[in-house]
């Protein structure tokens, strides 16, 4: 039974390994855009409260 549980430990491990290794840039395309969207949004209504 030990070795059955160290099999289940270790699968998603294995399956994730190339997914650890592709995320970053993956990360990167699609929360890049993302984060400029919400950061410009921001400084746009600070800018606009600013105005005022």
């Amino acid at each position: 039974m030990d070795g059955d549980i160290s099999n289940l430990i270790n699968f998603p491990f294995l399956f994730l390994c190339p997914f650890l290794f592709l995320c970053p840039s993956l990360f990167l395309f699609l929360f890049c855009p993302l984060y400029l969207v919400f950061s410009s949004n921001m400084l746009l209504f600070c800018f606009s409260h600013l105005k005022d």
